[in-house]
């Protein structure tokens, strides 16, 4: 015969290894997406400084 109380606590265990399970699986997905969009920001900035050096190129040719 099974105990109530003993299968409330494993199952309590069960609950708490499984929302363990889910926020480190969320901080792994969270920390990973960050990682990508700090690299697209990177890339975004690189951009944008290769526009703003060639539009002061272009308007040093200009004054030429």
């Amino acid at each position: 015969e099974i105990m109530p109380s003993l299968v409330g606590s494993e199952m309590c265990i069960r609950d708490r290894f499984l929302s363990i399970y889910l926020s480190l699986l969320a901080s792994v997905y969270l920390f990973s997406r960050s990682k990508v969009m700090f690299r697209y920001l990177k890339y975004v900035k690189e951009m944008l400084k290769l526009r703003f050096i060639q539009k002061k190129k272009s308007r040093l040719l200009k004054q030429l």
